[in-house]
């Protein structure tokens, strides 16, 4: 996503990488070189203990909400990380049930990293204070999208 979101921000706009697996943030950083991406800061750490000293317009999922361990927690999280306005985007290029078949099918720890259904997600945007915009819950993707209200 980074090229398409820094084509979409411009120079003035920033992004920040988040992972928890140091090999990711170290593949990203191969992938997407401080001199093409000036703008573009990939981090090692967990969102429930990394401290941001902004807030963000958005804050993207992708591909990863099944290795939340706190899935509720980790939303209230990325919620209180929004500006007024800002939208929460937990996604995934395929299905629920595509993602949680093959994670059972791997070895631990991945094997019990379960996507829940969109609706769940949706109960926990609205627990963390977001209106939920969007649940796409179907056979080809998976996306829900929450707003941070505005002051």
């Amino acid at each position: 996503l980074v090229p398409y979101i820094n084509e979409k921000i411009g120079k003035s706009g920033r992004i920040v990488g988040l992972d928890i697996a140091e090999k990711m943030i170290q593949r990203a950083r191969e992938k997407f070189s401080e001199k093409d991406f000036p703008n573009v800061n990939f981090v090692v750490g967990d969102i429930m203990d990394y401290n941001f000293s902004d807030s963000f317009d958005f804050i993207i999922c992708y591909s990863s909400f099944p290795h939340f361990p706190e899935k509720l927690q980790s939303i209230v999280k990325m919620a209180s990380l929004l500006k007024p306005k800002g939208k929460l985007i937990i996604c995934h290029s395929e299905s629920r049930e595509k993602i949680n078949n093959l994670h059972r099918s791997l070895d631990k720890p991945v094997c019990s990293d379960i996507l829940p259904t969109g609706q769940e997600v949706a109960d926990y945007m609205r627990s963390a204070g977001l209106e939920v915009e969007i649940v796409i819950d179907d056979d080809d993707k998976y996306v829900v999208i929450g707003i941070r209200a505005a002051l």
